[in-house]
């Protein structure tokens, strides 16, 4: 299967879980990642999920910060956002920190996964955000990538293309998978 069919497939079981079902994996995801964090100290991004991604909302960390898009950019800024505070919705329909909020730069990135393989592989929606954020920040600094995704999520095998970035980790509600 290419990239698109498996991006479709996955979407598709994603949306299929109940609200309960999200919610239930989401917390098991959720505290998995906060346990594994718990070794790792620095700024940590984590993002804003939409369409049935895992919720790591109550993801405990000192500091926090969302991606932003910013302009015709590949390569995502990241601004600082406690729970509670104010955002505004991106061109993409993302909630994202207000400009006045403190950039930063995180030491460790949480993605979301549309899908995954064991080689520590993903798929997102296709616009490749990520992929030229994560190759920019790793030319400046040494940083954790972190995917979290659903079990169904993982796939045999992601033919990935030059410009895809390897993740580091991904954390499951099953599952830890490391090199």
């Amino acid at each position: 299967m290419n990239k698109s069919s498996i991006r479709k497939q996955k979407i598709e079981l994603r949306q299929a879980l109940t609200a309960s079902e999200h919610q239930d994996l989401s917390k098991q995801i959720c505290a998995k990642l906060g346990k594994y964090l718990q070794d790792h100290k620095g700024i940590v991004a984590i993002y804003y999920p939409c369409n049935n991604e895992v919720d790591i909302l109550a993801l405990k960390c000192e500091q926090i910060c969302l991606p932003v898009i910013d302009g015709t950019s590949k390569i995502l800024k990241f601004r600082a956002w406690r729970q509670g505070e104010d955002l505004k919705i991106s061109k993409y329909k993302i909630p994202q920190p207000l400009q006045t909020a403190e950039q930063l730069s995180p030491d460790i990135i949480i993605v979301p996964i549309v899908a995954f393989d064991k080689n520590l592989h993903r798929i997102g929606y296709g616009g490749g955000y990520y992929d030229a954020t994560l190759q920019d920040l790793r030319k400046h600094k040494n940083i954790l990538t972190i995917g979290v995704g659903f079990d169904f999520q993982e796939t045999p095998k992601i033919q990935g293309e030059e410009h895809d970035q390897k993740l580091d980790v991904i954390i499951t509600q099953s599952a830890i998978l490391k090199p």
